[in-house]
This record gives C-alpha cells, structure tokens and sequence, in this order.
C-alpha cells in the first residue's frame, strides 16, 4: 500500500483505498483511527518528537536541525512495545 500511495506525501488521499485487511487488522486501524485521526499534522509531529526514539535518533541536536539519522527498528520496537504492555 504504501508503494500505490506514497505519491501523496504529506496530502491528502484523493481516491478510495479499500484493501482487504484481517479482521483483527482491520480492528487495529480502527483504533489508530479513532485516537489520532482528530490531530492535525502538528499535533501528530509534536507527538511524535517527543517520544524516545526521535529523540535517541537526534542526540543532542537542537530541535530545530536537520537530520538524517536513522531511527532504529529496536528502538521502536522497546518503546512502542512498552506502551502496548502498559495498556494490557
């Protein structure tokens, strides 16, 4: 999917997207849905930056710089992992 309709970027989907998902995955992005879908695109950066992997990623760089770090998979991997046990 996110080959079709990378050609977006940061606009919006002007065409139907309707794939064929799992039930269960299909409960999951009904959540995400739910939760986030109301943040416009500055409330989901701030979010995002404030969590541990951005901020591993970026050091100590002021939160203005550029960077090109990358963010490692286990970093995400603890973090978001973490906060999924927190909600068990």
């Amino acid at each position: 999917m996110y080959q079709k309709y990378k050609v977006f970027g940061w606009q919006p989907i002007l065409e139907d997207a309707n794939p064929e998902l799992p039930q269960e995955v299909q409960e999951f992005l009904d959540e995400v849905a739910q939760e986030y879908f109301a943040c416009d695109a500055y409330e989901l950066e701030q979010m995002t930056h404030a969590e541990a992997p951005w901020n591993l990623a970026r050091a100590n760089l002021p939160p203005d710089a550029p960077s090109n770090e990358v963010i490692q998979k286990q970093w995400m991997k603890q973090y978001y992992g973490s906060r999924a046990e927190e909600k068990d």
